[in-house]
């Protein structure tokens, strides 16, 4: 038997299927995508997603995209 450990994260969150890098956190997913575009999920009680909303999101927002 040969076991095969992978150190590549897999995003199973909703939404962040085919990031590159992703950041999960007790409050909040954070998600970059190889099109430099970033998602963001989670408590946005007060604005904390940068989407100019303040409702909690389940499926990522893109807040930014990066040159």
């Amino acid at each position: 038997n040969t076991t095969t450990s992978t150190l590549t994260p897999t995003p199973s969150y909703i939404g962040l299927s085919g990031a590159v890098e992703a950041v999960v956190g007790p409050g909040h997913r954070y998600a970059r995508f190889a099109n430099n575009v970033v998602a963001c999920s989670g408590a946005d009680n007060n604005g904390q997603l940068g989407d100019a909303q303040t409702t909690n999101q389940k499926v990522p927002v893109s807040t930014l995209t990066f040159p």
